[in-house]
């Protein structure tokens, strides 16, 4: 893997448009995804994306990438998030700064493992929740719905839309918590 990364480096060092269009396509989308977790705005989290993106293209010439390609847009990205919320001063909720810490955790552990496994194991993982949990952790996690829409949608009031995500965390830490001391033990 270490002289395909360096490889990859040399192919950008040296301007290599296609490989870098490629990077871009393969992982623009999930990234602003990424970003999303952190920001809960689309827009500013496709300009953090870009942002990484430009970057990356400008300081081509001085790159130095010791982790995988992935783990390094990654990290970027949640860099350049956390960087743009300390800016900004933003003050989120405390469901939010909960949140965060959930993607932040996730954030290392896709630094860790390959990306089918762990969605595997989330996959997986959300089967087991209730059927309550699991519709609110749904709505609430792919199709980025705010607990007043989720109350709005399931006939249900808001504090119980907050009770069931947090049951649903909760269940969903303890089960993929095994896997977190494992990556923590190996290094």
């Amino acid at each position: 893997m270490n002289d395909t990364l360096n490889h990859f480096c040399r192919e950008l060092q040296h301007g290599n448009q296609r490989l870098f269009n490629q990077l871009f396509a393969d992982y623009y989308v999930n990234l602003c995804r990424f970003a999303y977790t952190y920001l809960k705005d689309n827009d500013t989290s496709e300009e953090i994306v870009q942002e990484v993106f430009i970057n990356l293209w400008e300081q081509r010439d001085r790159l130095t990438i010791n982790t995988s390609i992935r783990s390094f847009l990654y990290t970027s990205v949640k860099n350049r998030a956390l960087n743009h919320i300390r800016n900004s001063k933003t003050r989120l909720h405390h469901e939010d700064e909960f949140a965060q810490e959930q993607a932040s955790k996730v954030g290392h552990i896709i630094n860790f493992c390959e990306r089918e496994e762990l969605s595997h194991l989330i996959d997986t993982a959300v089967a087991e929740l209730p059927e309550q949990c699991r519709t609110i952790f749904d709505l609430s996690r792919n199709q980025n719905l705010t607990y007043n829409e989720i109350a709005q949608q399931l006939n249900i009031s808001p504090k119980t839309v907050e009770n069931q995500m947090g049951i649903a965390l909760k269940k969903l830490r303890a089960k993929l918590s095994p896997y977190l001391s494992s990556i923590i033990a190996f290094f």
